[in-house]
């Protein structure tokens, strides 16, 4: 009824609309659009509004650049950008900051701080923001994905150079006593019956081996698992007299690696179960301590990492217990001679 009694109103008036009657009929809808045009939606600056056939470089520095339907919108987003640079630095006047300002060291420490605030960055972070989607993962800022389209040629060196992987967020964790039994006894109720690769493998103990093996509740296998991880056997000698021969160990240290998705439940575990121990014998003295972000940790994985290394690391020549390789010139000779080294049965004749 109300639309007929508009087209009679339009067709008597032959298409003329009287202007004062007209706004007030739709002055809601006017209100509402000025209200839209005004409010800022998202975090896009007044030259980010326009079209990009229409945008310029120099306009999110010069306002002049904008036109000037938008100008006075842009001159309050540089004031009000300034102030809070002025509050980041802890300055109360305002000045421009060119990128050679932003260099600084107390301006990229503070803007460190700031950014890693949630989330922690590992010591190669800026080298893989440039190359890689980070992505926020167990508190840290982990380079998920490439952005090149280069899965052909990772694939490539993975099976015929070499690829090394940034696995510092891995927490490294530290278990020293004077005697090695101690260690032994703690981590047995932990691992399984089967596991003869486990901490006390003479493949591993005093080799400089890294290991891998899985962690079980107390004396709960098969069930009731908590956790892989992987270790490492450090030891540290007592200083060499003249007068003595005396070669024993100072102390030994177990460095395991754990997940920071399960470390908190496994430490928690262990930390019982080690109290637990020291009530029951005094002697029996085991130090934890939770390295986190102390320690690098890099995975080297191709079939020429061993040469890659060899090239960039020398080793000292002190160590009696490594093959002289360094005199050979033959490359095969010297690849033989460190499998020989690393075999299984020659680390067993060892021990």
């Amino acid at each position: 009824a109300e639309g007929s009694k508009e087209d009679a109103l339009w067709h008597r008036t032959k298409g003329l609309i009287y202007t004062p009657a007209f706004i007030n009929q739709r002055r809601a809808e006017i209100e509402t659009l000025s209200k839209a045009y005004k409010t800022v939606n998202g975090n896009k600056r007044a030259f980010q509004t326009l079209p990009r056939h229409l945008r310029r470089r120099a306009m999110s520095h010069n306002v002049h650049r904008v036109p000037r339907r938008l100008r006075d919108k842009a001159t309050r987003e540089v004031i009000r950008s300034e102030g809070e640079d002025a509050k980041l630095n802890g300055s109360t006047t305002t000045r421009k900051k060119n990128r050679r300002w932003k260099r600084r060291p107390p301006y990229l420490l503070r803007e460190y701080e700031r950014r890693t605030r949630n989330n922690c960055w590992l010591e190669t972070h800026i080298w893989h923001t440039k190359r890689f989607v980070m992505a926020s993962m167990w508190n840290y800022r982990i380079a998920y994905k490439c952005s090149d389209k280069n899965q052909r040629s990772i694939y490539n060196s993975v099976c015929n150079f070499v690829t090394i992987q940034d696995v510092s967020y891995m927490e490294l964790v530290e278990f020293v006593s004077p005697t090695a039994q101690s260690i032994f006894s703690l981590f047995q109720p932990f691992l399984s019956p089967l596991d003869f690769l486990s901490f006390k493998s003479p493949v591993y103990f005093n080799s400089g081996r890294v290991g891998k093996t899985f962690l079980y509740e107390p004396n709960a296998y098969p069930l009731g698992f908590l956790a892989p991880t992987q270790f490492l056997w450090t030891l540290s000698s007592k200083p060499k007299n003249q007068n003595t021969t005396d070669n024993t160990p100072d102390h030994y240290t177990l460095c395991i690696w754990l997940h920071p998705s399960i470390i908190e439940r496994t430490l928690q575990i262990i930390s019982q179960s080690l109290l637990l121990q020291q009530s029951q014998d005094d002697k029996q003295q085991v130090i934890l301590r939770q390295l986190k972000d102390e320690v690098l940790k890099f995975e080297i994985l191709g079939p020429r990492a061993n040469d890659i290394l060899r090239s960039v690391l020398k080793v000292p020549k002190d160590l009696a217990f490594l093959p002289d390789i360094e005199n050979l010139t033959d490359p095969e000779q010297k690849n033989k001679q460190l499998i020989n080294f690393w075999n299984r049965k020659s680390l067993l004749k060892k021990f």
